[in-house]
Parts: structure tokens; C-alpha cells; sequence
């Protein structure tokens, strides 16, 4: 297999762990480096960030999903006079 090859299988690999700010080290310098490199590769990174981004919404909007009908009644509710 070729350098190239090699190299490219790993930025794939590293990719959702730079997305999510948890490389360090050589890994991390891997990524930069190779995203310098390969102009191709900054559309990978904004696709991987999308996703990421979906997956957080998605997740927020079922973390509480039965607290929300009762936040929303306390916001409507109608603020007594002192």
C-alpha cells in the first residue's frame, strides 16, 4: 500500500476524533498538517462537522424530552400581582 494510501486512510480515521477536539500529539499535528496538504480534504472536514453538529441537535432535543411540555406551561403561566 502506498504512503498516500496509507496516509489517507488515517486522516478518514482521525477525522471524527479532530472533529470532536480529542486529539493531541502527533495525531493532532497529522490533521493539520494534512489538511494544509490536501485542499480536498477541508470538504471532508466541513461534511464530518455538519454531521457532528446534527447529531448534537438531535440528541438536545431528546436529552429531556418530558420536561419540555411542563418548562413551557411555567413560561405561559400567568405571573401573579404582589
Amino acid at each position: 500500500m502506498s504512503d498516500t494510501r496509507i496516509e489517507d486512510l488515517r486522516f478518514y480515521e482521525l477525522l471524527p476524533f479532530y472533529v470532536n477536539g480529542t486529539l493531541s500529539g502527533d495525531d493532532l499535528q497529522f490533521m493539520q498538517t494534512y489538511l494544509e496538504t490536501n485542499p480536498g480534504a477541508g470538504h471532508h472536514l466541513e461534511s464530518e462537522q455538519m454531521l457532528a453538529n446534527m447529531f448534537k441537535q438531535v440528541v438536545a432535543a431528546q436529552e429531556f424530552p418530558d420536561v419540555l411540555p411542563d418548562l413551557l406551561k411555567q413560561i405561559n403561566k400567568p405571573k401573579m400581582k404582589r
